[in-house]
């Protein structure tokens, strides 16, 4: 991997009959991935955190990663508090207890969760509450990326445009790689500095461009992959 890359992939299966996807991410770079419904989007992202291995081709990345899984719910300790769910990436850390409080509240901060919850076991919480506690996990690993898959797909529409604004300030300022999945084209637009769509039959590569195109070149290529 170039010192510029921090994600690469190199004509990398995510699984039987899946095209070669090839991809190099740089540092500060955030990514989203596009596409109809079961076209490996998902798939592909649990290869890059590690979860899933290739069925072929090479694929290389830091040894960790923050990861927010699209099933949010299950990723959750039940029988911890919310404040330790968040916490438990930086157990393994040798840290002091106030490096640890420090990074523990800027992850909690990046998302806006409320003081209230961090007492509350998370079977208490609403669906939208979860997720946040989930991306603040995410976050809350010392990693030069971070991976999510709808990280914002159960909050409501006020604290979704909201939590756009938070989350893409704070992804900017720790200057953290980003590949996140996302069928919604204003969290593409806020959060990603680039969008890669699949399409075809077997999710090849269709379109890759810097946001900076605008959203109606986004529109096109996602109509274009839907109707391949």
């Amino acid at each position: 991997m170039s010192s510029e890359a921090l994600i690469e992939l190199l004509s990398v299966r995510s699984f039987v009959g899946a095209a070669p996807v090839s991809l190099r991410i740089g540092r500060g770079e955030r990514v989203a991935l596009l596409g109809r419904n079961g076209i490996g989007k998902s798939t592909l992202l649990r290869a890059i955190a590690g979860l899933a291995h290739p069925e072929s081709g090479s694929l290389r990345r830091p040894p960790c990663v923050g990861y927010m899984p699209q099933d949010y719910r299950a990723s959750l300790l039940p029988w911890l508090s919310v404040r330790d769910n968040v916490a438990l990436p930086l157990r393994a850390l040798a840290l002091s207890t106030s490096e640890h409080d420090a990074r523990l509240d800027e992850a909690i901060s990046a998302v806006a969760l409320p003081d209230s919850l961090l007492g509350q076991t998370p079977q208490r919480l609403s669906g939208g509450e979860q997720q946040l506690v989930a991306l603040a996990r995410s976050l809350a690993w010392q990693s030069q990326v971070v991976l999510f898959d709808e990280p914002l797909s159960a909050l409501d529409v006020s604290t979704r445009a909201s939590l756009r604004v938070r989350l893409a300030a704070s992804l900017e300022a720790r200057g953290l790689a980003c590949v996140l999945v996302s069928h919604d084209l204003d969290d593409v637009l806020s959060l990603a500095t680039r969008w890669v769509v699949l399409g075809g039959d077997a999710g090849e590569v269709v379109a890759d461009q810097p946001v900076s195109v605008g959203r109606g070149a986004l529109e096109v290529a996602v109509l274009g992959a839907k109707a391949a």
